[in-house]
């Protein structure tokens, strides 16, 4: 029999994320040794929300979702701030909150809180684990967090699901499938190849999405086509080599003409 918890771990260590991160309670003791036994490690924190930015800092540098974790009710509030630093800045991460079962949330009254509609907002996904569907959810959870752009998913956990049998999924697709990037037709690029013989002194200003489609050499190529300087934002620091960025200085400042430059 394979469980609910052991079908998350699993999925955990085959998608390239070997540890899972966080501040643990009674519900996510099974998951913690479902992942041990794939030889995965559990990273302690002392507050959930440090859990889930080294989380999503893992999913930012990997393109693998980090997994963070926290208890029910104030550790799953506390850890708002780590999963809407993740949902901002566009990192892949998978958010687990524990949950009691939803009989005992009816009539419950310690630490209940509607965690679904807390992380709503700040997450491309949010849904509550249930052992007959665990296995489509945790795929759809992979594709929702690493889709473009990427992001983090929430599963609330249920302690009456963690080890329940999991149901079957008749011809499973791949857990991560693999993303064919067509390239755009070339009438599609006419009006900014319009635009760009029409400009001046054009200049390049570059985002996240030249890391995500691994396009640094091509947007250093491009740049020192048009000798235009390039700027990034925050995020895409780093995709001008430095060698590159002093050769496309020198380019720009040998094709200005001496009164031009200040």
């Amino acid at each position: 029999m394979t469980t609910t918890v052991e079908v998350l771990a699993t999925a955990f260590k085959d998608a390239g994320t070997p540890f899972i991160v966080g501040h643990p309670g009674g519900e996510s003791v099974e998951l913690m040794e479902a992942a041990r036994r794939r030889q995965m490690r559990f990273l302690l924190r002392k507050q959930e929300v440090a859990g889930a930015m080294l989380a999503s800092t893992w999913g930012e540098l990997t393109g693998s979702p980090g997994i963070c974790l926290s208890t029910r009710g104030p550790g799953a509030a506390n850890m708002v701030n780590g999963v809407a630093h993740a949902f901002l800045d566009r990192s892949p991460l998978i958010a687990i909150t524990d949950s009691y079962s939803r009989p005992t949330y009816e009539i419950g009254l310690r630490q209940r809180i509607n965690q679904l509609a807390i992380y709503e907002p700040i997450v491309k996904w949010s849904t509550t684990i249930d052992a007959k569907t665990v296995r489509q959810q945790v795929r759809r959870a992979m594709r929702t967090a690493t889709g473009e752009p990427p992001g983090p998913v929430h599963f609330e956990l249920p302690q009456s699901e963690t080890t329940r049998e999991a149901g079957e999924y008749i011809a499973e697709p791949l857990l991560v499938p693999n993303r064919i990037r067509p390239g755009p037709d070339r009438s599609d690029l006419k009006p900014a190849l319009d635009a760009l013989r029409r400009s001046r002194r054009p200049i390049v200003l570059a985002g996240l999405g030249v890391f995500w489609s691994n396009a640094s050499p091509e947007l250093v190529a491009f740049a020192e086509r048009i000798g235009a300087p390039v700027l990034t934002t925050s995020k895409c620091k780093g995709a001008i080599p430095e060698e590159a960025a002093r050769r496309l200085h020198h380019r720009r400042r040998d094709r200005e003409k001496p009164g031009e430059r200040g």
